[in-house]
């Protein structure tokens, strides 16, 4: 079977419109709505270039970690909007959310090495990546009329993913996905091709 890259961050994000939002209006309001528009706009469509690289070719981690970064640098971009008051959390949801995902790829970047590949930092990268996916979507949630405080009660309770887990071994902290591994791969089984080692 061929192992097919994807990017997990924001994939069920990606199908709720914020055009749909309980957003509300002014002029603060509408351009927080166009510049969250036009991030998430950016990011599917990052998430269907990574989603077509070729992992048979001899650059594709070099093409990665180009939409990686691009993703980094919106990431931080949508990190400095100027987020409405009546958003609460979501400024801080939107700091976090690009510090982890900074973190994840400086360590995708050492991890794809020229010559090498470093499984566990790999597995510690996507695990920020992950942790910056779920703060983009809580980000999501709100603007769709979410209270943040309901989100945080829910995080507490178990009863949607949390973000703040350690980079431990524990089976608390694990996650659990049957056909993504910890490096962001998946088994495409419609595929004859071989498994990639890397």
């Amino acid at each position: 079977m061929k192992r097919k890259l994807v990017i997990c961050l924001l994939t069920g994000m990606l199908c709720l419109s914020i055009c749909g939002c309980s957003i509300g209006s002014g002029n603060s309001i509408n351009q927080y709505k166009e510049d969250m528009t036009s991030f998430f706009d950016s990011v599917e469509t990052i998430h269907n270039n990574i989603n077509s690289i070729d992992t048979e070719s001899d650059g594709y981690k070099k093409e990665l970690l180009v939409y990686l970064d691009e993703l980094n640098i919106l990431c931080e971009q949508m990190s400095e909007y100027e987020v409405p008051s009546n958003f609460v959390g979501v400024a801080e949801l939107a700091d976090d959310a690009s510090k982890n995902m900074n973190q994840a790829v400086n360590l995708y970047h050492t991890a794809y090495g020229e010559d090498f590949y470093n499984e566990e930092q790999a597995k510690e990268a996507y695990i920020y990546y992950v942790k910056a996916s779920h703060e983009i979507n809580y980000i999501l949630r709100v603007l769709h009329g979410e209270k943040y405080e309901d989100i945080l009660k829910q995080i507490k309770e178990g009863k949607t993913e949390a973000v703040n887990f350690d980079n431990s071994d524990s089976s608390e902290n694990e996650i659990d996905n049957e056909e993504t591994s910890n490096d962001g791969f998946v088994e495409d089984e419609s595929s004859d091709v071989e498994d990639i080692s890397e």
